[in-house]
């Protein structure tokens, strides 16, 4: 066998080594998005990894219909994750897998970008406060969730505030149970 047979049978191993290598490091990428609780502000936290290496981490903050509406200066922060994903698969390589969950109620994600609900919201007793036992209770009690989409869907229906009033046994019993 000639040298330059050797050289080739050489560089063609390793290409195939390098595409068998690449194609078995993983790829990764997640997201968490949560909610201020007392003030409705969205935050998202994006990260993608190859292998054990993290090679972009983002943090955004954005300013939610809810947040607009209740303007309030020096929030404490009490962050509510309502929605996470990831995806994985090979750095070369067809296959990925996809992943998305969240809160159990779909109304959070739809009431952080409702403008009629957020101007709803800010003319309530106290708002903060309201927004913070809504958004906890909504993830926990099914029945809740079910009182507020009826009356959200109801043509002509009556104020949040009042909506809140009648509810408020609920919310309690579920605060209550759930330890908060």
């Amino acid at each position: 066998m000639t040298t330059r047979a050797k050289q080739a049978i050489v560089l063609i191993l390793a290409v195939v080594a390098m595409v068998l290598i690449a194609t078995s490091i993983p790829m990764r990428s997640t997201y968490d998005q949560y909610v201020c609780t007392a003030c409705g502000l969205k935050r998202s936290e994006y990260k993608k990894r190859i292998g054990p290496i993290a090679y972009r981490k983002q943090i955004t903050l954005e300013r939610s219909p809810i947040s607009l509406a209740l303007n309030l200066g020096n929030c404490p922060h009490n962050w509510l994750l309502y929605r996470f994903g990831h995806s994985s698969g090979f750095l070369i390589g067809w296959w990925k897998s996809h992943l998305d969950g969240g809160s159990r109620s779909y109304l959070l994600r739809m009431f952080l970008s409702d403008k009629t609900f957020a101007g709803e919201l800010a003319q309530t007793e106290s708002p903060s406060q309201v927004l913070s036992n809504l958004f906890v209770c909504l993830n926990d009690s099914q029945e809740l969730d079910g009182s507020l989409e009826s009356w959200w869907l109801e043509p002509g229906r009556s104020s949040l505030s009042d909506w809140w009033k009648t509810n408020q046994a609920i919310v309690h019993t579920v605060l209550v149970s759930t330890n908060r």
